[in-house]
């Protein structure tokens, strides 16, 4: 039996000392970053992504191709593959 490193997938980090998160928030993501291993090394996906959505309220990601979207999506909802 070969030992493995536990690896995160992700990186959460609480919120500041003395801020507050507002009771109407549904969901609030700071600095999310995500990477993935690859046979050259680890590939960061998403770096530093920050949001927050209001309760009752709709949010839209969009960008260019490539730039994250899906990656960021997948890390806050816990779907990432095995490699990241």
């Amino acid at each position: 039996m070969t030992p493995q490193a536990a690896s995160p997938r992700t990186r959460h980090e609480p919120p500041p000392k003395g801020s507050e998160i507002d009771a109407d928030t549904t969901l609030e993501v700071r600095d999310l970053v995500t990477s993935f291993r690859t046979p050259r090394g680890a590939l960061r996906a998403v770096d530093g992504v920050s949001l927050s959505v209001p309760a009752g309220r709709i949010v839209c990601i969009a960008g260019e191709s490539g730039c994250g979207k899906s990656v960021t999506a997948l890390s806050i909802m816990g779907l990432l593959p095995d490699n990241a």
